[in-house]
């Protein structure tokens, strides 16, 4: 996630034209994909998903762009680990 990024209801969807394009995103299926994972292997991940869990009821475009930011990240980290 940015650096300094800052998420709130007030971002979430307000005309029905916004919230009929944010019904089409599977905000929370992506969510529930990533949860396990970041619990398990990525703790420092897991501060980044639990930031963005509230706004599963509401979601607008900010929150869907840091989901696929916390889902990037874990893509292009995948091959690193402690040795």
């Amino acid at each position: 996630m940015d650096l300094g990024a800052e998420f709130s209801k007030a971002q979430g969807p307000l005309t029905p034209k916004q919230i009929g394009q944010m019904k089409s995103i599977p905000y929370s299926k992506a969510i529930g994909s990533i949860l396990w994972p970041v619990m398990v292997s990525y703790l420092d991940a897991a501060f980044a998903v639990s930031t963005l869990l509230p706004y599963i009821q509401n979601t607008g475009p900010a929150h869907w762009e840091g989901v696929k930011q916390i889902i990037s990240y874990l893509l292009t980290t995948k091959d690193q680990w402690l040795t």
